[in-house]
């Protein structure tokens, strides 16, 4: 109900009805949750970042969200996408054509309609589960005491400490939110004693143990491999410990919880005397339990005049937070003291400076933290009042859904209680007021009051390129519509590979149900012309790599103002950031990871690249530690994702291969033929079905191989009494001693990997699936012959490639037939291709989102068999597909902050603003935690003195010239001896090998060169690598990228259509 040009009076708008509350947060958040049930083909990337019990608690709550304008729209969509149980909109005011700046879901057609009821189905449209409401009329103590947590957007202190008191009366939380120009604040109350149930949301440490003392307090030693990273007073439960069991603790309840004490890197003590217990003899995790914790909010009118500790979100504005609350404060007071509750005039320095008088009044009655009134920034928040910018909203209403979420599940720590954001570097310089901030009766109206009109036109006549449309990508569309990017003599292309799945709809909002299987980009910009229909975008399906440089080469980048990317993989970072330097274009990067997000912004000729700084390779899992030693559930899920390749998709290929290309044995490196004959008749001959009942005899003898018969072989090469040659028992930490499994067919998990195991095989070979019933299950089971175990004499440690006919003697040296006569043998036991006409089998690509597949069902029942084999912890279908799949945990939240913040760092770089005013972002909405920093500048190297370069500097070569020619260039003209030349990523030049080849090189032209040597090279422009001596003293130098154009003539052909 809260704008600048309200009809109600405070009075209408919040009214405390005559009817006691009927508080719904009294009912305990479990007790909401216990019967929610999950779509986890729709929520799955949320529940890796918040747990089944957060989103439970999320389903089960109803949130009021009060004002539709930008910021209220951002913050509603998100809560919806994010599966709350019901949101309500209250917005009676009528849609003005200046909400179109950044109210996505408002048309033209909408103007002089009730805001919400204009955009409410299309809220509703977003996501089924969530039912979505309205209001109307004012504030009440009944409206309140329906929903768990009211979100003001708008308005002034006045009224929003009266909806404060109407939450603390129904125990809802509250939530107020706004956006002023480029300012805005987030204020949370959630009562006394809120409790947080998990602060960080990072995964619980979890440490394999090598020993424990028997002392008053005992000491835990965890293996060398580990190191401990939790803190004093945190607390651990024991599983799986062997000899001082009394520790171990309950693995369904996580009881006997025991606080410790670091002592060092791989020691910690408990709070436990251990002295009486029985001696520890091996084995066993210590697992980290999150501890609830406590937080007091104070009420919104206490803490607006003493708000205590704020969060700072850049230390190079450290204590701006304080001056921007009382700016608001001011601000605020202006409003209350003018009738109708309207903000200030835009860009009117006479409302300014009444507004500064009243903030110098607040400071004098109570300074707090405040040493002196920053008159400069409440003359900007006071002229900004009236306008609006969607990328500040987009950041906002990221932020405060995510407060929602806190306040209706205790999942992560709240802000407490204030936030305070600024982006003042985005506005341009010179004169505050003027005719280039006045309305012209524009959609984009509240921008121009804040940019100006020649920034407008700027954005409106921008090109730019948007490398992904999926989530990031779909926000960052739709905040680019809002701000009219691309519509006036401009273009924005998209491109994206992929097609919408049903888990991308909880953060992709411009997607739904109906466009499952649809392409990205074709869709998201389809739904973005609806939002503007001025916006000029074209959609691409192509993956950005060397193969499309066809479409998007030289040509393509000359005519673009800048990049931005909305990626999921550092590779592809990578290139297109390398494309952005060579072509000298400003790029803006992004990235999420669950409630963590960062922003980069690459600026020509002034910051590192994308490129200048990686992080380090994730390490692998060693082989040996994946075969026959693994010690945490990691390894186990790695190890049934990699039997799952192995069987239903590489050996299928195989056998396609040998069916479908003529010479394909031939074609074999002669180490890969032995391994593909025996594949081949394996599948062929020996273990081919033809129905159902066969591959269910098949997968029992897979369990029984896989689980028994391989651990029991581990266990004959080494024995558990077995010792190393130091005389060291073999089975110590991390090396885990298995046990094999004996096979129940009325055991759950044994029976789901049969019943998976079949399954697949049967689709190998593309037999029709039978439902077989426990009781058939049973009984084929129990009258199944399954050969006794019998060992073999290779050892564990090597891979068992050479087939069933291979033989050892005892000292280890092979008997009988060589392995070409293996395979000559092997080839007269298999059937000929034409032997198999149209015979073809069906090779399985993992599909982690399909839970009718029983590909994760295969992978989790394998996984967790392995587990037990191994007395590892097991794990549950969700994070197993988490680990196996390489998902990555993500949440419209941090989505949405991550673009915003894209967003305003673009609205720098097309002002060419100063290094100092960019500002490269780290984000954990979990903790909270906001860092802004500026970036790296572009390091600087020397040549010679007075010949300095950074990466965004080239030598351009010009004309097709020779190779003979270029080297005489380089010494001329530079002064630089070439010692080594690369075009195209091949060597063509070295000045230490002279040869024939390189003598005729040398008079071949840059162009013949390239299109001998890189037929398949896609671009215009070629990168050549020059290692180089200076000519004055012989010493080796960098120099700036070499770069040369091909003739027209010679370029690939170029279509960006």
């Amino acid at each position: 109900k809260m704008s600048e040009t309200m009809s109600a009076s405070p009075s209408e708008l919040v009214s405390p009805a005559a009817s006691e509350p009927g508080t719904p947060t009294a009912v305990s958040a479990h007790a909401r949750a216990a019967t929610v049930v999950i779509d986890d083909g729709l929520y799955s990337r949320q529940l890796y970042a918040i747990g089944r019990e957060a989103q439970r608690r999320m389903m089960a709550t109803s949130v009021l969200v009060i004002g539709l304008r930008g910021l209220g729209a951002e913050i509603a969509k998100n809560l919806v996408l994010m599966g709350v149980k019901a949101v309500t909109l209250l917005d009676d005011e009528p849609v003005v054509m200046a909400d179109l700046s950044s109210q996505f879901f408002l048309n033209g057609l909408d103007i002089g309609k009730q805001r919400a009821a204009c955009c409410i189905d299309k809220f509703a449209e977003l996501n089924t589960y969530v039912a979505v409401a309205l209001a109307h009329g004012p504030v009440t103590q009944e409206l309140v005491a329906k929903h768990h947590v009211v979100v003001l957007t708008g308005g002034i202190l006045r009224d929003a400490v009266q909806i404060d008191v109407l939450c603390r009366h129904s125990q809802a939380k509250f939530i107020w939110a706004d956006v002023r120009g480029c300012f805005a604040f987030i204020f949370n109350d959630f009562g006394e004693g809120f409790t947080v149930f998990d602060g960080n949301g990072e995964s619980p440490k979890n440490y394999m143990l090598c020993n424990i003392t028997q002392e008053e307090k005992g000491v835990v030693t965890v293996i060398e491999d580990q190191r401990i990273d939790i803190a004093d007073g945190s607390c651990i439960v024991f599983q799986g410990i062997e000899g001082m069991t009394e520790l171990n603790s309950d693995a369904l309840t996580n009881s006997n919880p025991y606080r410790v004490k670091v002592l060092g890197k791989h020691e910690m003590q408990i709070d436990c005397d251990t002295t009486s217990f029985n001696a520890y003899t091996n084995g066993g995790y210590a697992t980290e339990v999150k501890q609830p914790f406590k937080i007091d909010f104070k009420p919104l009118e206490e803490s607006a005049a003493d708000p205590g500790e704020i969060i700072t979100i850049d230390f190079a504005k450290e204590g701006r937070q304080y001056a921007l609350l009382l700016a608001f404060r001011a601000l605020w007071a202006w409003s209350e003291r003018h009738s109708g509750g309207e903000m200030p005039r835009g860009r009117c320095t006479e409302d300014a400076d009444e507004v500064i008088a009243i903030a110098h009044e607040l400071h004098a009655q109570n300074p707090g933290r405040v040493q002196e009134v920053d008159a400069d920034l409440v003359q900007l928040v006071s002229m900004l009042a009236r306008g609006d910018l969607s990328p500040v909203d987009t950041v906002i209403g990221g932020i405060t859904a995510q407060e929602v979420s806190k306040a209706c599940t205790g999942k992560f720590t709240p802000l407490h209680q204030w936030l305070l954001f600024d982006a003042v570097e985005v506005l341009p310089g010179g004169k505050r007021a003027g005719p280039q901030f006045l309305p012209i009766g524009s959609r984009y109206d509240r921008q121009i009051m804040v940019l100006g009109m020649q920034v407008q036109q700027q954005l409106e006549a921008l090109n730019y390129f948007l490398v992904g449309a999926g989530a990031i990508g779909c926000e960052v569309l739709k905040t680019w519509a809002m701000m009219g990017i691309g519509s006036n003599n401009g273009m924005i292309h998209v491109t994206d590979m992929d097609l919408i799945a049903k888990s991308n709809l909880s953060r992709q909002f411009l997607f739904h149900s109906r466009d499952v299987e649809k392409a990205k980009a074709e869709v998201a910009t389809a739904a973005v012309r609806l939002m503007n229909p001025n916006i000029n975008v074209t959609a691409h399906t192509l993956r950005v790599g060397r193969e499309s440089e066809g479409v998007f080469g030289a040509k393509f980048y000359s005519n673009l103002d800048g990049v931005c990317t909305a990626l999921d993989n550092v590779n592809a970072r990578l290139y297109v950031d390398a494309q952005c330097v060579q072509h000298g274009k400003p790029l803006v990067d992004s990235g999420t990871l669950g409630p963590k997000g960062n922003t980069q912004v690459i600026v020509p000729h002034l910051t590192q690249s994308y490129g200048s700084s990686t992080d380090p390779p994730e390490k692998d899992i060693p082989l040996c530690t994946l075969h026959n030693f693994p010690n945490a559930i990691e390894h186990t899920i790695q190890w049934a994702r990699d039997t799952f390749d192995g069987v239903y998709t590489k050996d299928i290929e195989t056998v396609n291969s040998y069916l479908r290309i003529p010479n394909f044995l031939e074609s074999l490196d002669e180490r890969l033929r032995l391994a593909s004959l025996t594949t081949i008749k394996t599948c062929l001959v020996t273990e081919r079905p033809i129905n159902f009942l066969q591959c269910l005899a098949w997968a029992r003898l897979r369990f029984e191989d896989l689980f028994a018969n391989a651990i029991l072989q581990l266990l004959h090469s080494f024995p558990p009494d077995s010792v190393t040659t130091d005389g060291v028992p073999f089975w110590l930490p991390p090396k885990k001693q298995p046990h094999p499994l004996v096979f129940d067919a009325d055991e759950e998990l044994h029976k789901t990997f049969v019943i998976a195991a079949a399954t697949l095989r049967a689709t190998n070979y593309n037999i029709p699936v039978e439902t077989v019933s426990p009781e058939e299950f049973r009984r084929f089971m129990s009258v199944m012959a399954v050969p006794p175990f019998s060992p073999k004499s290779a050892s564990p440690e090597g891979n068992d490639d050479t087939g069933p006919y291979s033989t050892t003697d005892e000292d280890g040296q092979q008997v009988g037939p060589t392995d070409a006569e293996l395979c000559e043998m092997l080839l007269h036991e298999i059937p000929m291709p034409s032997e198999l006409p149209g015979f073809s089998m069906t090779p399985l690509a993992f599909e982690k989102d399909d839970d009718t597949n029983f590909h994760m069902d295969f992978i989790a029942a394998t996984s967790n068999l392995r587990a037990e084999n191994y007395k590892i912890p097991s794990a549950d279908k969700l994070k197993t597909k988490l680990i196996a799949g390489k998902i990555i945990p993500a949440m419209i939240s941090t989505t949405a902050v991550v673009s915003g913040l894209q967003c305003l760092e673009l609205l720098k770089t097309i002002q060419g603003k100063p290094l100092s005013a960019y500002k490269n972002a780290y984000v954990n909405l979990a903790l909270p935690l906001f860092t802004f920093a500026e970036p790296v500048p572009a390091a600087v190297q020397t040549v010679r003195p007075g010949w300095s370069f950074t990466l965004w500097d080239r030598i351009n070569i010009e004309g097709d010239i020779t190779l003979e020619e270029f080297i005489e260039q380089f010494k001329t003209k530079y002064q630089l001896e070439a010692c080594m030349i690369s075009v195209a990523g091949v060597l063509v030049y070295s000045q230490f090998t002279q040869n024939p080849k390189t003598q005729a090189r040398l008079k071949r032209k840059l162009s013949q060169l390239v299109k001998e040597l890189a037929p398949d090279f896609k671009g215009t422009t070629v990168e050549i690598a020059v290692a180089c001596n200076r000519l004055e003293d012989g010493a080796d130098v960098e120099t700036p990228a070499v770069t040369f154009k091909l003739p027209p003539e010679t370029q690939p052909a170029q279509d960006i259509n």
